[in-house]
C-alpha cells in the first residue's frame, strides 16, 4: 500500500511499481504542510501507475531505482521479442482455433473486424507490450472514425472491437504469462434502436401499391417478424403448410446460408391465415420448390440491400412516408402482435428472444397507438368495480 514515511526527519515516498516495493527518499523535511504536499503526489504516482503512464524518471530523475528498473523493462522487450508472438501471429492462430465453435457468418464477421480494425493498430505489437492505455486511446480513436456514410462509427461497432481485443489479449495473457486486465473497461452506452413500425393502414397501402411480384414476399415479412436472413435464406422444405408453420432453422448472410442469430432463432413460426394465403399463392408462381422460397428470375438468393434500395425505400417515399431499415417490417409484426393481446411468451417465441424482457422495452410504447384505446381497458375496470360503488354510496 503506497504511503509517505519519515526517516532521519525526511519525507519519504513509499509505493510498489512493476511488482517492487520502491523507496525514494525527499529533501522535504516532515512537516504537516511538506507531509500533505507529498501525498498529493503520491496520489498522482498511484493514478498513473493504474493507468500505466507512470514515468519514474519524471518523478525521481537521479534515482537509482529508476535506472535498475528501466534496464529491467529493456530486458523484458528483447526477451518479448524473441519468445512472444506479435498481436497479428498470435490473433490469426486464436481465430482458427476458435471458427469451428463460431457460426460461419459469425467468422466472417470476426474476420472483418479483426483485419479492418485491429490488426492495423496492434498487428506488429509483441502481446506483452500492449497495455490498457494503448486499448482505451485506441477506443477513443475509433469514436471519431467515420463509417462508410460518414457518421461515426456507432458504439455498438465499437464496443464489439474492443471485445474481441479483450477475448483476444486474455487468452494470450493467459498462455504466455503476463499481466492483462481490462475487466473495468465497460461497454460504450449506444443510442437506442431507431424503432419505426407501420400502422396496420400503412401495411395496406403499402401492400396496394408494392410490386405485384414482391406483395406475398412483404406480407411474409410484415406479420411473421422474420429477420431479414431468416426470410431471404427460407426455403420450402421449411414450410409445413400442413400444420402451418414456418421453420426457422438457417440464414442468408454476406457469407451464404448459415445457423441463424442464435440458439433461440432456431424456432417455428406459426402462419396467420394472410401469410398462409400469401405462401400458397407464391408457390403457384415458382416452377421448382427445391430452393429458396423468394429468389430472383434465376433462382439465386435475393439481395437485402437490392430490396431495400429497389424496393422498399421507392415504396415508402411514394406514400409520402420517411425512410426506414427494413429491418422495421420485424418491429410492426412485434408491435401488432402486443397490440393485439398475444402472450408476451408466445410473441417471444414467434421472433426468437429468450425472454420478454427485449418487448416490454423497445415495443411496449407503440401498443396503444396501434389501437387507440389508451388506457380504456383500465377505465373500464374502474367504472365496473368502483366508480358504481361510489356513485351507489351518495
Amino acid at each position: 500500500m503506497s504511503k509517505i514515511t519519515e526517516r532521519n526527519g525526511r519525507l519519504v515516498f513509499d509505493f510498489n511499481f512493476q511488482n517492487q516495493r520502491c523507496r525514494e527518499l525527499t529533501k522535504l523535511e516532515s512537516t504537516p504542510a511538506n507531509k500533505k504536499r507529498a501525498e498529493s503526489i503520491l496520489k498522482k504516482i498511484d493514478a498513473e501507475i493504474t493507468l500505466e503512464t507512470f514515468d519514474y524518471k519524471k518523478y525521481f530523475p537521479k534515482s537509482k531505482m529508476a535506472d535498475k528498473l528501466e534496464a529491467k523493462s529493456l530486458q523484458l522487450a528483447k526477451k518479448s521479442s524473441n519468445e512472444i508472438p506479435t498481436f497479428k501471429e498470435f490473433s490469426e492462430q486464436w481465430i482458427f482455433e476458435m471458427s469451428p465453435s463460431w457460426r460461419r457468418t459469425y467468422v466472417g464477421t470476426v474476420n472483418g473486424n479483426f483485419y479492418k480494425y485491429l490488426i492495423p493498430e496492434f498487428g506488429d505489437m509483441h502481446l506483452d507490450q500492449i497495455a490498457k492505455t494503448d486499448v482505451l486511446m485506441y477506443r477513443n480513436k475509433l469514436t471519431q472514425m467515420p463509417n462508410k456514410s460518414g457518421v461515426p462509427l456507432a458504439a455498438a461497432t465499437i464496443n464489439k472491437n474492443i471485445t474481441l481485443m479483450k477475448s483476444i489479449m486474455t487468452e494470450a495473457a493467459e498462455r504466455f504469462n503476463f499481466k492483462f486486465n481490462l475487466t473495468s473497461v465497460k461497454p460504450l452506452k449506444g443510442v437506442k434502436p431507431d424503432i419505426q413500425p407501420l400502422s396496420l393502414s400503412d401495411i395496406t397501402k403499402f401492400l396496394e401499391i408494392v410490386r405485384p411480384d414482391f406483395k406475398d414476399y412483404f406480407i411474409t415479412r410484415f406479420f411473421t417478424g422474420m429477420r431479414s436472413g431468416e426470410v431471404n435464406g427460407l426455403q420450402w422444405k421449411h414450410i409445413d403448410f400442413e400444420n402451418r408453420q414456418i421453420i426457422v432453422e438457417q440464414a442468408l448472410g454476406v457469407y451464404g446460408v448459415g445457423d441463424p442469430k442464435n440458439e433461440h432463432a432456431f424456432r417455428e413460426i406459426h402462419m396467420c391465415d394472410l401469410v398462409y394465403e400469401a405462401l400458397l399463392n407464391h408457390k403457384k408462381t415458382m416452377k421448382k420448390f427445391d430452393d429458396f422460397v423468394f429468389c430472383t428470375s434465376i433462382d439465386t438468393p435475393i439481395s437485402n440491400t437490392n430490396i431495400h434500395n429497389r424496393i422498399w425505400l421507392p415504396t415508402l417515399k411514394l406514400l409520402g412516408y420517411s425512410p426506414r431499415r427494413l429491418y422495421q417490417t420485424r418491429h410492426t409484426a412485434a408491435s401488432l402482435w402486443l397490440a393485439s393481446g398475444e402472450s408476451p411468451e408466445w410473441i417471444a417465441r414467434q421472433l426468437g428472444h429468450s425472454t420478454t424482457e427485449m418487448l416490454f422495452r423497445i415495443y411496449s410504447r407503440y401498443v396503444p397507438n396501434a389501437l387507440r384505446t389508451d388506457g380504456q381497458a383500465f377505465n373500464k375496470l374502474i367504472e365496473a368495480n368502483i366508480k358504481n360503488s361510489l356513485g351507489e354510496g351518495k
